[in-house]
């Protein structure tokens, strides 16, 4: 029985090695048609017919003669260099991955909730939901937050100065930093610094989101905007070391946490690139576009997701909590109209920014677009039109993470 099985092992052996020179056979020849002499592309074609025909039954005398015949006229072709091989492939690899999300194809993480409810930024929640396991939460796209204080104290929170405020957008202090991930693969990170009593805690967040809604809704419960902002003249401030901090007037207990949050990935989009060679986006799509091609964000190397509002010669305006254009409701799509209507989740537009009291009019080669959620968007109503080229594509389906019941929808 041994026996027989080392036969049928050595014999399955053969039957590999002839396919495999079959394979690089049919390869010499396709590649060196035009270098080898004419006696040589004989033999060789007559070879790639005797594998075809017979690679299951070939003597191990006639495919040792093949194999030399190979070496002999193989070039740089055959034998087969393995670190070769393998970095031709990854090149290529590369260039086709390269390619695809070029002209057909990418994938776009959503990192703020300028597009609620019908596209999810990162979004907190207090305390978390631990139930799911370590599986469900992966699968939710959610990771869990608990720093802890040793000390205990009274919660701190930094606040920035004028001109920090106005180059983070923040009145919280926070530091952007780089960090290796478990997986060694570096990451931008937003590092928010409280301090209990003289005691740092650092919260590590990713560089897109911004905490100071969570840290409001934690020690500033009362202040239903939840922005700092409106806190700093209903608590005291204090100076340590030179910054001043907000008092929360809240304390906490020595080995806990001092905030407990679970962070829900954002929608991760499948983006499809190709139609916008060939027709422009309506009034009312989603679109997804390249802000260094938009003059006000050149420096702001990312990609953005907004309603497209207005095309060229459109008269915007807002009026009543509804975007009107040429005097009209722009019910262009089912989100724009519940807006309009300030149906349950859309709370309406807002007249923010160039749309704050006053008509704006596209101008040629550029869409006007904005957020559903136009009360928390940073959108053309502050950065202008966007030019017609910068848009990248148009959202398809939402693939990650998956939201269910207990998600934070």
């Amino acid at each position: 029985m041994l026996e027989w099985l080392q036969t049928q092992w050595q014999n399955r052996k053969k039957r590999i090695a002839a396919r495999n020179l079959l394979l690089h056979a049919r390869r010499v020849l396709n590649y060196r048609r035009g270098q080898l002499f004419v006696d040589q592309e004989k033999t060789l074609s007559a070879h790639v017919e005797v594998l075809k025909k017979n690679w299951r039954n070939l003597p191990t005398a006639c495919v040792e003669e093949i194999h030399e015949h190979l070496i002999a006229v193989g070039g740089d072709v055959y034998p087969v260099r393995r670190w070769t091989d393998t970095i031709e492939a990854f090149l290529m690899a590369i260039i086709v991955a390269v390619g695809f999300r070029a002209f057909f194809a990418q994938t776009f993480t959503i990192p703020t909730n300028s597009m609620l409810p019908s596209y999810y930024g990162m979004t907190a929640k207090l305390d978390g939901d631990r139930s799911q396991g370590f599986l469900g939460n992966l699968i939710r796209g959610i990771t869990y937050y608990a720093p802890k204080t040793q000390k205990g104290g009274r919660v701190l929170i930094p606040l920035n100065g004028r001109a920090e405020a106005a180059r983070d957008h923040s009145l919280i202090a926070f530091e952007r930093m780089g960090k290796r991930s478990a997986f060694l693969i570096p990451r931008q990170i937003r590092r928010y610094r409280l301090l209990v009593n003289d005691e740092p805690v650092y919260i590590d967040v990713p560089a897109e989101f911004d905490l100071e809604s969570t840290l409001m809704e934690r020690f500033c419960p009362k202040i239903s905007s939840k922005r700092i902002a409106d806190a700093i003249d209903k608590f005291p401030l204090v100076r340590r070391n030179g910054r001043v901090f907000l008092d929360t007037g809240v304390d906490v207990a020595p080995n806990s946490p001092v905030i407990a949050f679970d962070l829900q990935h954002g929608d991760v989009l499948f983006v499809e690139r190709l139609s916008r060679h060939f027709r422009q986006p309506k009034r009312g799509d989603a679109v997804v576009f390249a802000t260094w091609q938009v003059p006000a964000l050149r420096n702001d190397d990312r990609y953005y997701i907004k309603r497209l509002v207005g095309v060229p010669g459109d008269v915007l305006s807002i009026r009543n909590g509804k975007l009107l254009r040429d005097g009209n409701p722009a019910n262009d799509s089912p989100a724009m109209g519940k807006n309009n209507a300030k149906q349950e989740p859309y709370g309406g537009y807002f007249p923010y920014g160039a749309l704050n009291g006053k008509n704006v009019t596209v101008p040629d080669g550029h869409f006007y677009v904005m957020g559903d959620n136009s009360a928390n968007s940073y959108d053309s109503r502050f950065f202008g039109p966007i030019p017609q080229v910068s848009v990248a594509g148009r959202p398809l389906w939402v693939f990650f993470p998956r939201r269910g019941g207990n998600s934070f929808q």
